[in-house]
């Protein structure tokens, strides 16, 4: 899809809105005569614009391989740049979500079954400091769980 495709029409309302004028004075339906004297202004402009393009220091990057040039691009780069940095935002932020997902999941778990059990210890009618000692005992648990596996 080429998003810099312009009719005469369109160029020559865009002309006249830049100039404060009326588009409709501006423009004509195209005769035979029109048609070949709009193709050698615009031969004339873009051989203008490659004379400007080999000029500068850093032609050869800007050169298509036709050897066309394209001012569009060259205004539209700003717009590419921004799309280019909010895609890597995108993606970063993407990695991040699914790290803390990873991350965050089984932390959210382990701390609601320690709630839970604790809460079921009181209700049970455990003192405070059995409830201590419990946790003791299930932390105790766990890491030698842990050793066992490593």
């Amino acid at each position: 899809m080429n998003l810099f495709v312009e009719t005469a029409e369109m160029r020559a309302r865009r002309t006249a809105a830049g100039e404060g004028g009326s588009s409709a004075a501006l423009w004509q339906p195209s005769a035979p005569e029109a048609d070949s004297q709009q193709q050698q202004a615009n031969r004339e402009h873009e051989a203008a614009c490659r004379e400007r393009v080999v000029a500068r220091e850093d032609a050869p990057d800007e050169v298509r391989p036709d050897g066309s040039y394209s001012l569009e691009q060259e205004s539209y780069q700003t717009e590419l740049a921004f799309d280019r940095a909010r895609t890597r935002r995108r993606k970063l932020a993407a990695v991040v979500r699914t790290i803390a997902a990873i991350v965050l999941v089984p932390a959210v778990l382990a701390v609601v079954f320690v709630a839970s059990y604790t809460l079921t210890c009181i209700l049970n009618g455990a003192t405070p400091q059995e409830v201590v000692e419990l946790l003791g005992d299930l932390a105790h648990n766990v890491i030698e769980l842990i050793q066992s596996i490593v």
